[in-house]
């Protein structure tokens, strides 16, 4: 198949909206797709229409079949002549009095200067249209435009190059709400129902706010179904009256499954859950959740949750715990016990961000020793150890998908402050920021990217870094499925062989989409963790000799595929170290080699 004529539009681009296609030279196993001459047809308005949409308002298209008989094929030729390119010459809006002019300006994309495209204006028109009805107005919008020289829209002239744009507005009064109505409810308390409503009695009516309100009824789990249907609309006095209609869900479950992963092994989970408490939306979990892999362990929770604390929009939780994980200490494992008391309250800032605070009371002892001998057990103490702290997060997440992102962006900043306020041990500040892009190439790729910082302070006396101030649980450490590829999980520890104070990771990833059911990734994961800040020296990024050892940056590359689920893709990756480590007891080092591979559910970040 091919395209001749064009001069400014591009023939991949053309190609890849046209009905008629060629077998890819990836896919040499398959049959060739049947020419078909009602293809040929429809491909030639489309090409019309495509250029159309890039200015060229007189393009001449046409197409032909030439068989070869010898092959039994025929190659498809598209003719085009694109003629002279039709830029916009002036815009004019009539009518934009309640709006703020900037604001129209952000909604209308089409500008002085760019091709003219038709299909622009009446996506504008619905812009503007969506824009007037989140301030209470249900508008009339005209657009139109002329070519210069009287030309009309159907004219055939190709030599008026230019064109006029017009949107004529006719805004009509601002409508409020005049009542609210609930339907549906039996177990759920009404105000439940009403507190999660952004439009009250008076409000200007609002699109996106009900859209909003919407969201936020999903999003308290009791309801499967939310609608708002309008019950009345008074246009003397420009009021609206609507009903919620809801059908409520189940309100308490019994949930229990099986996974596995490279890093939890085989993993069982299970809890009890109620959502409703009382008719109020208060909600109580149990749950439990045991490991069997390489880093084999359990944990066990109770939580409860004020969905609106003290009565206004901030969601409290509390509840005690116990974990039991295993635990890096100089690249040798032991099994440490944790348990505690936590608490938190978050609050939505807006509608893509949220701000939480947070306290938790925390108690860790040694079950286990490393294997190691006495002259390497320098620092390790067995013995209980306490925590208490406050910390602050905020969240701003504008990801398309919470699985499996394609386009959007998702920052995170945590800050704590451990002390000695109720007979803590720790005393130390955390601080860690992590930034996530995601930029769709094209319809089937996504180009992702992640970089994380942070860094703690041990402070009070003899604030130099000791286990006795930073708890070994609190240290940073990096490597695995979600961080590092080529290494195994929690396997990068710093030179001191226990974590660090000081964390850089940086991940870049082109996400392939294959099929509906498969997808491909190709990474370059990089990350370590230094013991002390003034260890780390930017040439730390490139280390030139190898092996590498614990202040050298870790890189790893390799790709992997991804099979869809409805709960998100269960992703394989293969990682290779592209520089070789050198670990192992100080009597006995190894130097490590090869690859790492991970299985987990999830996109990496």
């Amino acid at each position: 198949m091919k395209i001749e004529g064009t001069k400014t539009l591009k023939e991949g681009q053309i190609k890849k909206v046209l009905k008629t296609h060629t077998r890819s030279s990836f896919a040499f196993w398959a049959q060739k797709p049947l020419y078909r001459q009602d293809f040929l047809r429809a491909d030639i308005e489309i090409i019309r229409q495509f250029a159309a949409q890039h200015g060229y308002l007189d393009a001449v298209v046409s197409g032909a079949a030439r068989p070869d008989p010898d092959k039994d094929e025929v190659d498809v030729v598209y003719r085009v002549d694109e003629g002279p390119r039709s830029d916009i010459d002036s815009l004019t809006i009539v009518g934009a009095a309640s709006m703020p002019r900037a604001e129209v300006d952000k909604l209308v994309t089409t500008k002085v200067g760019q091709p003219f495209n038709a299909l622009r204006l009446v996506a504008d028109r619905q812009a503007l249209t969506n824009g007037y009805s989140d301030r209470g107005f249900f508008p009339t919008i005209t657009p139109s435009w002329v070519r210069h020289g009287g030309a009309a829209r159907d004219s055939t002239r190709s030599d008026s190059t230019r064109v006029a744009v017009r949107f004529d507005i006719v805004e009509g009064p601002s409508y409020h709400v005049l009542r609210t109505g609930v339907e549906g409810v039996t177990e759920v308390d009404t105000n439940v129902v009403r507190r999660e409503i952004l439009l009250q009695p008076g409000d200007p009516f609002s699109r996106d706010r009900l859209q909003r309100s919407s969201e936020r009824l999903y999003k308290t789990t009791l309801f499967q179904v939310v609608d708002f249907k309008p019950t009345a609309i008074d246009t003397d006095k420009a009021q609206v009256s609507f009903q919620v209609r809801v059908r409520e869900r189940p309100h308490r479950a019994v949930e229990a499954g099986v996974g596995v992963g490279s890093a939890d092994g085989l993993r069982l989970l299970a809890n009890w859950s109620h959502n409703n408490l009382w008719g109020k939306n208060r909600r109580l979990r149990v749950e439990s959740q045991l490991s069997f892999g390489t880093l084999k362990g359990f944990h066990n929770a109770v939580t409860y949750t004020e969905p609106w604390l003290f009565g206004v929009r901030v969601s409290g939780s509390a509840g005690p715990y116990l974990d039991q994980s295993q635990v890096s200490f100089k690249s040798e494992l032991f099994t440490q016990r944790r348990w505690g008391f936590s608490a938190s309250a978050t609050r939505e800032l807006s509608r893509y961000a949220t701000g939480s605070v947070g306290f938790d009371q925390q108690w860790s002892i040694a079950i286990t020793e490393p294997n190691l001998p006495d002259s390497e057990l320098v620092g390790f103490d067995a013995s209980q150890f306490s925590t208490s702290r406050v910390s602050a997060s905020w969240i701003y997440d504008r990801r398309d998908d919470d699985f499996d992102p394609h386009k959007g962006e998702l920052y995170h900043a945590v800050g704590e402050l451990a002390g000695t306020l109720l007979g803590g041990q720790g005393q130390f500040t955390k601080g860690t920021v992590s930034a996530a892009r995601y930029l769709p190439m094209s319809r089937n790729r996504t180009f992702a990217f992640r970089v994380s910082a942070g860094g703690i302070a041990p402070f009070g006396e003899g604030s130099e870094f000791t286990l006795s101030k930073v708890p070994i649980n609190d240290l940073y450490t990096t490597g695995g499925a979600t961080t590092v590829r080529g290494y195994q999980e929690q396997s990068i520890l710093g030179s001191s062989g226990t974590g660090g104070l000081m964390l850089i990771l940086t991940n870049m990833e082109m996400r392939f989409t294959l099929s509906r059911v498969f997808g491909a990734a190709l990474f370059l994961d990089g990350g370590n963790v230094w013991s002390r800040p003034r260890e780390f020296k930017w040439g730390d990024f490139f280390p030139g000799k190898e092996p590498i050892d614990g202040n050298d940056y870790r890189w790893g590359v390799g790709g992997g595929v991804r099979l869809r689920t409805p709960v998100g893709p269960v992703r394989f990756d293969l990682g290779y170290r592209l520089k070789d480590v050198l670990t192992g007891k100080a009597d006995k080092p190894v130097q490590e080699k090869g690859w790492n591979w991970h299985l987990s559910l999830g996109q990496a970040y």
